[in-house]
């Protein structure tokens, strides 16, 4: 594989720390990425995890964009009588929009998420370079 840089979402909790930490094994230069998303979030943990294992961390705000993307949407289809489904919105605009295009500003190819048995184990998911079953459902539903 030539590009060996890989996008990943992180938290600070364990999911996204121990993804981190395999892909680096494997030989990928992990960028750690947190999206602060509403007032008080941080990202001390995230910021702290890649710095004890040496890899490159942002964070971004986007708490309007969350706002108006997935808590309006939230409220507005509560109000319309329906049944609001925010993580589908929240990976529409959040995970697989914003920090899609946060890949392409630093120039990674490949993102990676989190996905418990994705391999029939517990391996992260690299969008783009290895298996994306559970990815192209969540894609499906986004309408992406």
């Amino acid at each position: 594989m030539e590009n060996k840089k890989v996008l990943l979402g992180m938290s600070g909790g364990v999911d996204s720390s121990v993804s981190a930490l395999i892909l680096k094994e494997k030989g990928y230069e992990v960028i750690g990425a947190t999206l602060e998303l509403f007032t008080g979030s941080n990202s001390i943990d995230a910021e702290n995890v890649c710095n004890s294992i040496r890899i490159s961390h942002f964070t971004y705000d986007y708490k309007e964009d969350f706002r108006k993307n997935v808590i309006e949407n939230f409220i507005d289809c509560y109000k319309n009588c329906k049944t609001p489904n925010p993580c589908i919105e929240c990976n529409k605009y959040m995970k697989f929009g914003i920090m899609y295009e946060k890949a392409k500003e630093l120039g990674v190819k490949p993102m990676a998420t989190w996905v418990a048995g994705a391999l029939g184990g517990v391996e992260p998911e690299i969008m783009g370079v290895g298996p994306v079953a559970s990815t192209k459902k969540v894609l499906a539903k986004t309408g992406l």
